[in-house]
Parts: C-alpha cells; sequence; structure tokens
C-alpha cells in the first residue's frame, strides 16, 4: 500500500469535487488540519462553486420612468460609468418595476443603465436578439446561452440536459423562439416548452433508469472515491477532528451506494430531487398563468439545486405580449399589452408599470427561490453561484428601438460581480451631432424619446460569456474579435478592446 501521509495532498486536490452520481455530489469534506505552509490547502480542498445562467424574458420593451430609480442619487464616478449603492435608495422598492418584493435581494442584484444596439434594423419583436448580439429583425446567429451549453467551460462532463427553454404562453399565438442553436452548421430556432408537467417528467421521470453498465462504472467511482479517502483518513497529518469528519464522510458514501445502485433506485433518487408531485397539467389560459408561471419558477428551482442543467432561458410571455392580466381583476389592462407599449402617454404608463410590476413580482419570487436553494456540493446559494438576468430585446421607448436596454442581474455569478449597485454607463457628454439626423431628435435626457447614449449592449454579452468562462475561441465570429454585430448607426460608441467586459461589473481579478 503506498504511504498514505505522502499521497494524501495530491488526492485531495485531484479529486476535490466529483460529480454525476444520479445528480448529487461526491465532495471531499474540507479537513483544516491538512492546510500547509503555503496556505492553499483550504483552497484546494474546498468543492468549487457551479456556475449557472438564467435569462428571464419579458416582452415589449419597458418605460424609462417606471423601470429606473428616479430622483438626485448619490452617484461616485468610475472609470467609464457612475455607480450607487442599491442600499443607498429608498426601502420600498427600487422603481415601480422593481418593486419591495426586490427589497430583500438589493445586495444580490445589478442594476445597469446605458446599452445601446443603434442598428438601422434594430426595431421588431424577436427575442433571440436579446441573446445574440444581432439586433436585425428574424436575424438568426446562435445565442450565448446555447455558446454556454456547448462549452466544456460550463459543462466538464457530459450533463443531463445541456439547457432548458421554457415559456409561459397562455392563449396568444406568437410563438417566436428566445434561443438560437447550431447543429451541423445549420441554426436551429429552439422553442419554450409551455407545459411545465413535461418538462418535470424529461428531468425526474421519463429515461432517468441507468443501464447495467453505467451503474458499474458508476459503482467503480465510488469505491474507489471510497478507498482513497480511507487512506487519507489513516494520514499522520489528520487531526482526530479530522479523522471523525472523514470517517462520516466514508459513511456517507457507503449509504449513497447502497441507496443508489439499482435501476430503480437510481429513478427514486433523481425523483426525490425534484420533488414528489409533478405539477398538474393546465390549458393554456389566462386565468391559468399565475400557476403556470409558478410551476416553471419550481422546475427552474429543482433543475439548478439538482444540477441536472446550468443554462435556462424562462419566457415570462411570448416575444410580442398580448394579455390583458385579466387574472388582475380590477387592476387589468384596458387594451393588450403591447398596443399599451406603443402609447406614450401617462395613463399608458401607469397601465405598462402595473404590468411589468407584476412581472417583476414572479423574478423576485424566481430570485429568492434560488436564493434559498442550496448547492449540494458547497452549500452555497444557488443564487450567489449563479448569473440571473432580467431583460429582453427592446429599450426603454415607447418605438421598440434597441436603445437603454432594461438590464437586471442577480446573484453574483461565484463572486465574480461587484453586487448591490446600480451603474450607468451612459455618455452625459455625448456629441449627437454625429447621430444620423432622423435618430438624432430622439435622443432625449428625459421624456419619450431616446435615451442618452452609453455603452453597445455586445459588451453586456461579452462580459457574461466571460464571467461564464468561454474562452473567445468559441463565441467570436468577426475579424475584430468580440460577439455579434457591430455594424452601428453612431461611431460614438468606442470599443478598443471586444473581448473586454463592462468596466466596473466585475469584482478585481474575476
Amino acid at each position: 500500500m503506498s504511504d498514505p501521509g505522502r499521497e494524501s495532498p495530491r488526492l485531495v486536490a485531484r479529486r476535490r469535487f466529483l460529480r454525476g452520481i444520479g445528480g448529487m455530489t461526491l465532495a471531499i469534506p474540507f479537513l483544516p488540519s491538512l492546510a500547509c505552509e503555503k496556505g492553499d490547502a483550504e483552497a484546494a480542498l474546498a468543492p468549487q462553486p457551479v456556475k449557472r445562467f438564467l435569462f428571464v424574458f419579458t416582452g415589449n420593451g419597458q418605460v424609462r420612468d417606471n423601470w429606473y430609480p428616479s430622483g438626485a442619487l448619490p452617484w461616485a464616478e468610475l472609470a467609464g460609468a457612475r455607480e450607487v449603492a442599491l442600499s443607498a435608495l429608498p426601502a420600498g422598492g427600487l422603481s415601480r418595476v422593481i418593486g419591495p418584493a426586490f427589497d430583500g435581494l438589493r445586495d444580490k442584484l445589478t442594476l445597469i443603465r446605458g446599452l445601446d444596439a443603434p442598428h438601422e434594423h434594430a426595431w421588431g419583436h424577436f427575442p433571440p436578439k436579446a441573446l445574440s448580439g444581432f439586433p436585425g429583425l428574424g436575424h438568426y446567429a446562435v445565442t450565448i446561452d446555447q455558446l454556454m451549453a456547448r462549452s466544456t467551460a460550463v459543462y466538464p462532463s457530459q450533463p443531463a440536459v445541456r439547457s432548458l427553454q421554457l415559456l409561459v404562453q397562455g392563449e396568444q399565438p406568437f410563438e417566436e423562439p428566445v434561443s438560437i442553436s447550431s447543429l451541423n452548421g445549420q441554426l436551429v430556432p429552439l422553442h419554450g416548452e409551455t407545459d411545465p408537467s413535461l418538462v418535470f417528467e424529461r428531468l425526474f421521470r421519463r429515461g432517468r433508469t441507468l443501464s447495467g453498465a453505467a451503474l458499474d462504472r458508476r459503482r467503480r467511482v465510488m469505491d474507489l472515491v471510497g478507498g482513497q479517502l480511507e487512506d487519507i483518513s489513516h494520514s499522520s497529518r489528520i487531526g482526530a477532528d479530522d479523522r471523525h469528519r472523514l470517517e462520516a464522510h466514508i459513511t456517507h458514501l457507503h449509504e449513497l451506494e447502497s441507496r443508489l445502485f439499482t435501476s430503480a433506485e437510481s429513478a427514486a433518487a433523481i425523483a426525490a430531487c425534484g420533488g414528489d408531485r409533478a405539477p398538474e397539467r393546465l390549458a393554456q389560459l389566462e386565468e391559468n398563468l399565475p400557476q403556470v408561471t409558478h410551476d416553471h419558477i419550481d422546475i427552474v428551482s429543482a433543475a439548478f439545486r439538482c444540477d441536472l442543467t446550468r443554462v435556462v432561458t424562462l419566457q415570462l410571455c411570448p416575444g410580442t405580449d398580448t394579455r390583458r392580466f385579466m387574472f388582475l381583476g380590477d387592476q387589468k389592462l384596458s387594451q393588450d399589452h403591447h398596443l399599451l407599449s406603443h402609447t406614450a402617454d401617462g395613463t399608458a404608463d401607469e397601465e405598462l408599470g402595473r404590468a411589468n410590476a407584476w412581472y417583476g413580482e414572479r423574478v423576485a419570487e424566481l430570485m429568492t427561490r434560488l436564493d434559498g436553494d442550496k448547492d449540494a456540493g458547497t452549500g452555497r446559494s444557488v443564487l450567489d453561484d449563479s448569473l440571473v438576468y432580467w431583460g429582453n430585446e427592446f429599450g426603454c421607448n415607447p418605438w421598440h428601438a434597441c436603445n437603454s436596454f432594461p438590464v437586471l442581474l442577480g446573484g453574483g455569478a461565484a463572486g465574480a460581480l461587484r453586487t448591490g449597485r446600480y451603474l450607468d454607463y451612459r455618455q452625459h457628454e455625448a456629441d449627437l451631432s454625429r447621430l444620423p439626423e432622423d435618430m438624432r431628435s430622439r435622443f432625449t435626457p428625459r421624456g419619450p424619446g431616446l435615451d442618452i447614449p452609453g455603452r453597445l449592449y455586445n459588451q453586456l454579452l461579452v462580459t457574461f460569456l466571460n464571467v461564464m468562462g468561454v474562452p473567445p475561441l468559441e463565441f467570436e465570429r468577426t475579424d475584430g474579435g468580440g460577439f455579434g454585430d457591430y455594424d452601428i448607426q453612431f461611431d460614438g460608441y468606442d470599443v478598443p478592446d471586444r473581448r473586454a467586459s463592462l468596466p466596473g461589473l466585475l469584482r478585481e481579478g474575476a
């Protein structure tokens, strides 16, 4: 037998984080007595966070005064931006849409203003624009969620499900895709699954029985891990408390092995992770939308918690949202959401605020759920290790122009993001004379016009890819690098390094 005292540090570092046994985690517990002079033992032993990406889509843009905080704010200047702490804003909601339900999450949010895609074909409903970096109507290009889903940076090993696309459709006929993938060189639109019960069946019931060969392989992995942990437990460097920790962990592994390794029991373990009750299949009626939305939130929570997927897009409505929110009773809309979104007056703005505040409450419900969910390997909040983006393919204006995209981020992406802040990238001294004349009059600092120009929206998508660890080789499509379309109408959007993340958004060293 090899000397366990000599071999244990290498074994710990090499096998500190093993996943894949029925969606569960084999994580070696932290052993303080193995801390070495260099101070790197804790980092080597600790399970590594799992980053997840979630895009939550709502349609028809936003109204600027409904979305952003109002009043004078104590801005602090940064290089290329300015910021204010969300904790400095009054309680009771950041805005009409980002309401009180988000107050308990403020330190985990990032609100961004001043991201644009000034392109001559930017108008028109097409949800993939939000994730493709190509603002042209109907322009098919691979979206960032699908790049993440195919990257070994996100999935070092084969996942149960590479990505989920979910849609709360209701009675609306519009079924634009939200994601676009590539298969054998052909672009493939991916439409959201509208029935939570079918998604539940796919994730937690159907096809989860492992073959005999697969079970044998997984049994051998567990046997190997258990044997090597026993070697470590005999090391002279292990203190009494750590030896007890390891013995308890070894016992846990043996219990897992006896519980999981029959086909039926493996399927049952997966099912137990997702819960005992599948969502009820409901008709796609507007009156059922609150429950269907809640069921989709349950699906996202369970899928992330069980590590069955790490990439999800959730459409809370189709790309062209025509519902009237009849389930709100006296607070229902006077006409459909889409028609109101093209009306620039105070009455329409108030109604649009009610509609989008309802969506906001659902987003807050989802983020709160993820914040309460704990990763099986690290014990950390799933939200803390995730990158959640609520937005759409339009800006904050009544023309659906791609100016001042509404961007709210939740979670810290495993510490990569500096959270709890409102970031403003607008160029307050921008030279609007360089704009085409038909666009120049629309840029106004207040009122129904376009917002002050800021930075290119593409840079946000590049930031997301950088945060998730996707290398440029996997996403760059142009000679100048970066992601998406850089054929813009206003040369004031200077991006000297298209691979760079947005300034001030990431923690130093992330």
